[in-house]
């Protein structure tokens, strides 16, 4: 299912027919990854079948799609799969071409580690939340909606253009809020 997809059932279907279909496609994806044979993994499988049967409209027992799929540009020139995984940037522009990232050997081995269910490549949060049991919760699930498998180009791109902002939001820090940063500095 892809983004267009999804945008058309939003704007057309009923709403009560829609959450009907969704729940009988996650009871059909709950029931399929019973089966499924799944990686061998430090995560315990009964978690990894709840995460993948509570999503939606994500293909497959893939973890994640945002190294498939996503490209993050941060202000400060890395270029990473998500705005979550800070720790393992892909690359850098502009020492690097947005291709030579794209088909790089960072992607590719994070794609593979994701693929194995191996989140030890900067995905802690999302690890972090899968343990805890909160599968609804998973940022990974926010790339699900623009899936595909091997995509010649990101099917998503986000920059992060300033970090000057005037809210505090509690889940933000300083590197995002000018306003936590002064406070910070006082």
């Amino acid at each position: 299912m892809n983004s267009s997809s999804i945008k058309w059932m939003l704007n057309h279907v009923p709403p009560v027919f829609l959450r009907h279909v969704l729940q009988m496609r996650k009871d059909w994806r709950f029931a399929a990854t019973k089966i499924a044979a799944l990686p061998k993994s430090e995560l315990p499988k009964d978690t990894v079948r709840r995460y993948l049967a509570a999503r939606e409209f994500a293909p497959g027992n893939t973890l994640c799609y945002a190294p498939e799929n996503s490209m993050y540009f941060a202000r400060n020139g890395n270029i990473q799969a998500c705005c979550f995984n800070r720790d393992v940037p892909l690359g850098r522009y502009p020492e690097q071409s947005i291709q030579e990232v794209w088909q790089g050997p960072r992607r590719v081995s994070l794609r593979q580690r994701i693929k194995c269910h191996d989140l030890h490549g900067g995905c802690q949060l999302c690890k972090k939340s899968l343990l805890e049991g909160a599968p609804e919760q998973v940022p990974a699930r926010q790339y699900d909606y623009a899936a595909q498998r091997h995509p010649a180009w990101p099917t998503r791109m986000d920059f992060e253009l300033d970090n000057a902002c005037n809210l505090e939001c509690v889940m933000c820090s300083g590197e995002f809020s000018s306003t936590i940063r002064i406070k910070i500095i006082y």
